[in-house]
């Protein structure tokens, strides 16, 4: 929405997304809408991945829209990164804070 309203424009056309984690359906399905131009991800995501893991999502004919994208960009690093929110969330939400936000 930020972008959005930064561009006055529901389209984010010649713009380009980085995502640590592969986007499921839903989110590739937005990225289509939003008619973003590239998506570099660095995570892939075994069980809901729609761009590699689980499906080609971006490469299906009946699409008006295509992105390009890379993936596997810095996959390490987005893994641990991902690791790291989600051992530190589980933590907190033990502890009783149910509000944990990432950093």
């Amino acid at each position: 929405n930020e972008a959005c309203r930064h561009l006055e424009n529901f389209r984010l056309n010649n713009c380009v997304l980085y995502s640590t984690l592969e986007p499921c359906h839903m989110c590739a399905k937005a990225i289509i809408d939003a008619r973003i131009e590239k998506l570099f991800f660095g995570a892939y995501e075994p069980k809901t991945g729609s761009v590699e893991s689980v499906d080609n999502f971006f490469d299906k004919s009946f699409l008006n829209h295509y992105v390009k994208y890379q993936a596997g960009i810095e996959r390490e690093k987005c893994s641990a990164i991902l690791k790291d929110f989600f051992q530190k969330k589980r933590l907190s939400q033990s502890r009783g804070n149910q509000n944990y936000k990432s950093p």
